[in-house]
C-alpha cells in the first residue's frame, strides 16, 4: 500500500513538473511574439513617419498638395 502511494506522489509531483515546463515555455514563446511585434510596430511608425516628412517637405516646397496626397497623408498620419 505505501508503494502505491509513494509511486502516485511521484506521479503526481512529474505531472506537475512537465505542467510548470510546458507553461514556461508557452510563457517564452508569448513573450518572443510579444518583443517580435513590438519591434516591428516600432519600424512601421518610423517608415510612416519618414513618409509623413518627405511628404511635408515635397510639398511645402511646391506650395500646394493636390487632394489625393492630402488624404493618403492623413490616412498614415492617423496610423501613425
Amino acid at each position: 500500500m505505501e508503494v502505491v502511494a509513494t509511486m502516485e506522489a511521484v506521479a503526481v509531483h512529474a505531472v506537475h513538473i512537465i505542467v510548470g515546463i510546458l507553461i514556461a515555455t508557452l510563457w517564452q514563446k508569448f513573450k518572443k511574439s510579444q518583443d517580435e511585434q513590438d519591434a516591428i510596430k516600432a519600424g512601421l511608425q518610423s517608415l510612416l513617419r519618414g513618409e509623413i516628412t518627405k511628404a511635408y517637405y515635397k510639398y511645402m516646397e511646391k506650395g500646394w498638395i493636390p487632394i489625393y496626397a492630402l488624404e493618403s497623408l492623413q490616412q498614415s498620419h492617423d496610423n501613425y
